[in-house]
C-alpha cells in the first residue's frame, strides 16, 4: 500500500498552476478593460471638451479620489476604507458611462428618421405624372 494509509495523494502543483493561469487571464482582461475605459474617457474629452455632464462626472471622480486619500491618511476604521473604495469605483464607472453616453449622443447613431424613398428621390410619386400632364393641358 502506497501512501501509508492516509488516503489519496492530491497533486497540489496542478491546482496551483490552474489558479495561477486563471489569475493571469483575469489580470490581462482587467488591464484591457481599464485601457478601454481610459481610452473612452480621453476620446470623449477630446471630441467634446465643453460637455457639462462629462465635466461633472470627472469632478465627482476627483472628489472621490480626494475622499479616498483623506480616509487613507486619517481613518483607522475598515468601514471608511470600504466606503471610500466603493465611492471611487462607482464614480469611475459613472465617468465611463457618462463618457460613452456623450459620445453616443453626439454621433450619427441617433440620426433623424428618413422619409420614404419616393419622397426622397422624386419629390412627388411617379404614378401622378400622368395627372400632371392632363392638368397642364386643361390649364392651357
Amino acid at each position: 500500500m502506497s501512501g501509508g494509509g492516509h488516503g489519496p495523494v492530491i497533486d497540489i502543483s496542478g491546482i496551483f498552476l490552474a489558479i495561477a493561469i486563471f489569475l493571469i487571464v483575469v489580470l490581462i482582461i482587467g488591464i484591457w478593460l481599464m485601457v478601454k475605459a481610459v481610452n473612452c474617457i480621453a476620446r470623449a474629452f477630446a471630441v467634446h471638451p465643453r460637455s457639462k455632464p462629462l465635466w461633472l462626472a470627472l469632478i465627482v471622480f476627483c472628489l472621490s479620489i480626494g475622499f479616498m486619500i483623506y480616509v487613507g491618511l486619517t481613518q483607522t476604521d475598515q468601514t471608511w476604507y470600504t466606503i471610500g473604495e466603493t465611492a471611487l469605483g462607482l464614480s469611475f464607472i459613472g465617468l465611463v458611462i457618462t463618457a460613452r453616453c456623450v459620445e453616443l449622443a453626439n454621433s450619427n447613431v441617433f440620426e433623424r428618421e428618413r422619409e420614404g424613398l419616393v419622397t426622397e428621390v422624386l419629390h412627388r410619386p411617379w404614378w401622378n405624372m400622368d395627372d400632371r400632364a392632363r392638368e397642364e393641358k386643361a390649364a392651357a
